[in-house]
């Protein structure tokens, strides 16, 4: 089965990448918290607490792999550090710029 896409403007790409850099920047530091509490976690619980973290790194840094590579499609620039992904928090009712 093919998969659908979303078919961006080329006025609009750059107001796209800035919407995926800060979902980027979000999974990024989300992921890096998931690792440090896998890291961390004691107790009782620390088996399937560990396991949880665990998984959720792992679909995070997968996530933030494809909004990274779309980036770069859309001819923007994808940073590994969180620093530079965009500081601006995702805000409003972007879809209109995909459509």
């Amino acid at each position: 089965m093919r998969e659908k896409r979303a078919r961006v403007s080329y006025e609009n790409a750059s107001q796209v990448v800035a919407i995926l850099q800060s979902i980027g920047s979000g999974c990024q530091s989300l992921s890096m918290r998931a690792r440090e509490a896998h890291w961390n976690v004691k107790g009782e619980s620390f088996g399937p607490l560990h396991d949880l973290f665990g998984d959720l790194y792992d679909f995070l840094n997968d996530n933030v792999d494809v909004v990274a590579e779309r980036i770069v499609q859309l001819g923007g620039v994808a940073s590994a550090l969180t620093g530079e992904w965009s500081p601006k928090p995702l805000m409003g009712d972007h879809i209109t710029l995909l459509q």
